[in-house]
């Protein structure tokens, strides 16, 4: 019996809405520019108590009612990564949130913008690094590394790690 909120029963599972629901993303995978069904219904719709919490870091999206085709989806409009420049220095460290803290040795490929890195972050090593070297004096963590560099070697020191993120080489750099 429905008690407060909305119920929405088929067999065999039967969701009870009582409040708002944020809808957060937590991915340390690639996210891709689309639209991606997080839940569908039959019968009676879904109301518009879901919301959009929390994004992996540069990543733009809207949730979408879609109730002629019954379903809440999410849109995601663009998804930045980050290209190393190292003009501003060697050091790859954290900031504490997009723009706020750490070095500014970062190209977001988005907003065509000079940023930090921040936990998530996906990340490339290519061609068009200014510095070559970069020193890693902390406990760094990307979604992902692409290195994409032919022409430019690369050297990554420091006492810090590398602590998630799958790891893409391509081109024919070091």
């Amino acid at each position: 019996p429905l008690v407060t909120g909305v119920q929405t029963c088929a067999l065999p599972i039967c969701l009870t809405l009582s409040r708002s629901v944020a809808v957060s993303l937590a991915s340390t995978q690639s996210l891709g520019v689309g639209r991606f069904t997080l839940l569908e219904y039959d019968g009676v719709a879904v109301p518009s108590s879901f919301t959009l919490g929390t994004l992996p870091p540069r990543v733009l999206a809207t949730l979408v009612h879609d109730t002629a085709n019954t379903r809440l989806d999410l849109d995601v409009l663009g998804t930045g990564q980050l290209r190393w420049k190292g003009d501003a220095s060697t050091l790859w460290n954290t900031g504490s949130a997009v723009d706020v803290g750490g070095a500014f040795n970062w190209f977001d490929t988005a907003t065509s913008q000079v940023t930090n890195f921040v936990v998530g972050d996906r990340i490339a090593f290519d061609d068009t690094a200014t510095g070559t070297a970069v020193t890693v004096d902390e406990i760094v963590s990307p979604a992902e590394i692409t290195f994409a560099n032919s022409a430019a070697g690369l050297t990554i020191t420091g006492s810090g790690a590398i602590a998630s993120g799958g790891i893409t080489k391509t081109g024919t750099g070091t």
